[in-house]
């Protein structure tokens, strides 16, 4: 009589069949959990696979499975991203990860992930502290690393921070003046709750902040004849005004990170400066002061959407890209001076509303287009006037001219063009009537 197969033998027969029929799981052989290969064909990598979870090849000293930043094939901050893989992500890139797939990291150029506060095991200073000597700063740091004050920095004897290298917080003011510091490094700084003010440091050469995430008040640096090197690559937030202004040297300001100025945002007299790029900022409460930078070429600023006060742009007669595709409200317009500017588009302004309220676009003897097409109201004047090469300009969905409407003087823009776009706009919706004068032909 034949017996039963039991069901712990079924159990074996069917594991036996299975392992027949497919690839082993994950990590069953040495060395499969880091080699960077989907051995089981699920989809799943090395220590991205649930099957390598407890693996050695997976766990970080000190870590947890997943984790591991030196093996082959991991995912260095545990959440699906394999650094050396084909098709993966790559450590030293800046800004999105390579492949653009959705839960991949690029490990070191991640933004801050918040805004810090007074680290809760600083080691805290209480009352103001004036620093004038290195020996003063070496005595600091021997028993503090946070300011519950103001920091006072000033006097030529010091010609270097590195004496206060230590220096993680200043719950007040951070204030640099009239030093020998040839270059202002503080790496372990993260916040500052008041200003942080540098002036007049006339051997400065380097700013180096580079754990630097929030600054509660003003930001500003100037009258810096010998500055060429700045470095607020972690800044994310500055609570009111931030000021570049007379630098000699700098050809590049580079906010990786920024994304609000809760004031103004001034960059001017920047006697070597090339480029402003600041690709995350989307808000500047205050008014935009983008002037008088002689070597100035580029401007982008691909994210930014509201300018509260007025965005200027002006005196930079070097200007050839100016990049604002984001931008959707203003408290006002002005470019005038930008010898090399040849064309102008901001596809998405809808509104110049603010204390200025004016568009005002003047002296930019190269350029030729004019596009503003979602703009519908301009709270105060239309004013285009002296841009020689200017033949076309795209405001077909304007609809409000709070002010003047002031077209004149630009010889190569047909006057029936002005005169359809007042038509468009309606004399009932233009609030102090219009003077077209000046222009060309046609």
């Amino acid at each position: 009589m034949r017996k039963p197969i039991g069901l712990g033998v079924l159990s074996c027969l069917w594991l036996c069949l299975a392992s027949c029929s497919g690839p082993d799981a994950e990590g069953n052989d040495p060395n499969e959990c880091r080699d960077g290969v989907d051995n089981d064909e699920d989809g799943d990598i090395d220590c991205g696979d649930p099957d390598c979870a407890g693996s050695p090849d997976c766990v970080a000293e000190g870590g947890s499975p997943g984790d591991d930043d030196d093996s082959p094939g991991d995912d260095d901050d545990s959440a699906g991203d394999d650094d050396d893989t084909t098709g993966g992500d790559d450590d030293d890139t800046t800004g999105s990860d390579d492949d653009d797939q959705a839960g991949d990291d690029d490990d070191d150029s991640a933004a801050p992930e918040e805004i810090p506060g007074l680290p809760a095991d600083a080691s805290i200073y209480f009352g103001d502290l004036t620093v004038s000597t290195a020996s003063e700063g070496d005595t600091f740091c021997e028993n503090y690393d946070a300011i519950l004050g103001s920091l006072v920095v000033l006097g030529s004897e010091l010609g270097a921070l590195q004496s206060l290298d230590c220096l993680r917080w200043v719950e007040g003011d951070l204030l640099v003046f009239d030093t020998a510091v040839v270059s202002a490094a503080l790496p372990a700084l993260i916040g500052v709750s008041g200003r942080l003010h540098l002036e007049d440091n006339l051997q400065l050469e380097s700013l180096l902040l580079p754990a630097l995430t929030v600054v509660g008040g003003t930001i500003e640096v100037t009258g810096h004849p010998l500055l060429d090197s700045c470095d607020l690559g972690a800044l994310l937030e500055v609570g009111s005004d931030l000021v570049f202004t007379y630098m000699g040297a700098l050809d590049q300001l580079d906010f990786s990170w920024l994304r609000l100025v809760g004031g103004d945002l001034w960059v001017r007299y920047g006697d070597s400066l090339d480029t402003l790029v600041a690709p995350a900022l989307e808000t500047v409460t205050g008014m935009a002061w983008l002037s008088s930078n002689p070597n100035l070429a580029s401007i982008s600023l691909p994210n930014l959407h509201t300018v509260g006060g007025e965005l200027y742009v002006g005196r930079d007669p070097e200007l050839s890209l100016l990049a604002l595709p984001s931008l959707q409200s203003a408290g006002g317009l002005r470019l005038n001076s930008n010898e090399q500017l040849s064309s102008l588009d901001i596809p998405q302004l809808s509104e110049v509303w603010g204390e200025v309220g004016d568009v005002r676009v003047s002296s930019n003897p190269s350029l030729l287009t004019l596009s503003l097409p979602a703009l519908e109201i301009i709270a105060d004047h239309l004013f285009i006037a002296a841009n020689d090469s200017l033949s076309s300009f795209g405001l077909g969905q304007l609809d409000i001219v709070g002010g003047s409407f002031y077209v004149v003087s630009n010889p190569s823009l047909p006057t029936s063009v002005v005169e359809d776009l007042r038509d468009a706009v309606g004399s009932e919706d233009i609030g102090n009537g219009s003077t077209i004068d000046g222009n060309g032909p046609g």
